[in-house]
């Protein structure tokens, strides 16, 4: 089971967040949240960072690039 913890931060208007995994051995991370945002907007944003989770996008040998154009759907 995956351990999550959410904070938001000022972040600059192009980034809605982004997640961090804390450790290797542990299935913890940190979804960064922009605080500017609406919060129709950070819950759009959580569920996408959410997907990359569940989906162990940081198991990937895609490029970050390549993972955001799927999660997209481009």
């Amino acid at each position: 089971m995956n351990n999550i913890a959410v904070r938001y931060c000022d972040l600059p208007c192009t980034v809605r967040g982004f997640v961090v995994r804390q450790c290797e051995d542990d299935e913890f991370y940190t979804i960064i949240l922009n605080s500017r945002l609406t919060h129709e907007q950070q819950q759009s944003t959580y569920l996408h960072e959410l997907q990359h989770i569940t989906l162990d996008d940081f198991r990937s040998c895609l490029s970050v690039d390549q993972i955001e154009r799927l999660r997209h759907g481009s």
